[in-house]
């Protein structure tokens, strides 16, 4: 089980390749405060190199936009990390 420094994750589920679902709680059990949750989040994206939650690349892997779709919302936001996230998608063969 993956461990924090303030918390831990007590549930982890790998949805595909490139999806997981997980809940963290903080060490004494308490509710995970947002922003350390937030945090981790940041930590995991960055090392990790994908986004998480990411309903433009959820809709794509299971097929409800085409990649036509995705390229024009990637081109909308194409200044930003996002957007380029969702551009460099289309370079990567389709898992579903």
């Amino acid at each position: 089980m993956a461990e924090m420094k303030s918390g831990r994750i007590v549930e982890w589920r790998r949805l595909s390749h490139t999806l997981s679902l997980f809940r963290v709680v903080a060490r004494d059990g308490a509710r995970f405060p947002s922003y350390e949750a937030g945090q981790y989040i940041a930590t995991i994206e960055r090392r990790q190199g994908l986004k998480i939650a990411c309903p433009e690349e959820i809709a794509y892997r299971l097929g409800y936009i085409d990649a036509a779709r995705l390229e024009l919302l990637g081109n909308a936001m194409a200044k930003n990390a996002y957007g380029r996230y969702l551009l460099g998608l289309l370079r990567e063969p389709l898992v579903r």
